[in-house]
């Protein structure tokens, strides 16, 4: 389907048509909505706030304008926070010569700096899987798990397993951003 729009030039009485011009069309927008790609940090010191610090510097660093994430605490594992990713433009290109997407904390070997693989991606998440690799590769003292959505329903109905409370961050333009965090109850803070 071509679609194309016209900005009219009118005369003076406001009603008559004198000429005619193309306007561009805008870009599509694109939908904030959550994706399947997801994680969970933890920490062994409990301290959560240098995850989430430490995650929406490097996801912001990745392209990443909106992301969730729920603190979570068990009895006998570390506390932490499972993130899900906002929805990110596509990626210009899906071919990508970067390493499988790894896991893990600093001591890994073989940090490099090309970018993550996209090949395994959920089909339409590949810029979103790209951030998560970013954000698994970069240096960090924290353990790091892949999750989906099925792995946060199954955090949410396993009674061993509290969420304490929700995070939210997005960035509306390229000089703004807003961090907003909401309790169980629901009241948000700013």
């Amino acid at each position: 389907m071509d679609l194309r729009g016209y900005r009219l030039t009118l005369d003076a009485d406001g009603v008559t048509p004198i000429g005619a011009g193309p306007v561009q069309p805008l870009a599509e927008a694109i939908v904030q909505e959550l994706t399947p790609i997801q994680l969970l940090v933890q920490t062994r010191t409990g301290n959560l706030d240098a995850i989430w610090r430490w995650a929406l510097r490097e996801l912001q660093a990745a392209g990443v304008r909106h992301v969730v994430g729920f603190e979570v605490a068990h009895s006998t594992y570390d506390p932490g926070i499972y993130l899900v990713l906002g929805r990110m433009p596509p990626l210009v290109s899906d071919v990508d010569s970067g390493d499988e997407v790894g896991c893990g904390t600093a001591d890994d070997d073989g940090w490099e700096e090309e970018a993550p693989d996209v090949s395994d991606a959920p089909p339409g998440y590949e810029a979103e899987h790209r951030a998560q690799g970013w954000l698994c590769r970069s240096f960090n003292s924290f353990q790091i798990q892949l999750g989906h959505p099925h792995v946060l329903a199954q955090l949410a109905a396993d009674p061993d397993w509290t969420a304490r409370s929700a995070r939210s961050w997005r960035t509306w333009q390229a000089s703004t951003a807003s961090t907003r965090t909401t309790s169980p109850t629901g009241c948000m803070t700013t």
